[in-house]
């Protein structure tokens, strides 16, 4: 997911459900005179865009905050 990308917008119905495994996405809230504020934050853990499981639209706008590059490593000490 690229920096930047919107998922979809404020008062848009929703058709996907959205799991940032490799991004940060920010919910914002869009007020009447264009002014937003962050009410969320959603990374590998979570999910965005549940409201489509219900056909309702959303009143927040997704965008991706930061693609997140990361590597793995072993939990578990294979000696």
């Amino acid at each position: 997911m690229p920096l930047g990308e919107v998922l979809y917008e404020s008062g848009g119905t929703l058709s996907h459900v959205y799991f940032p495994t490799t991004a940060i996405v920010s919910l914002l809230y869009v007020m009447e005179n264009g002014a937003s504020a962050e009410i969320a934050v959603v990374g590998k853990e979570g999910l965005s865009g549940y409201l489509c499981l219900w056909g309702e639209s959303t009143p927040s706008r997704a965008w991706c905050r930061a693609p997140v590059k990361h590597s793995a490593g072993s939990a578990v000490d294979e000696k």
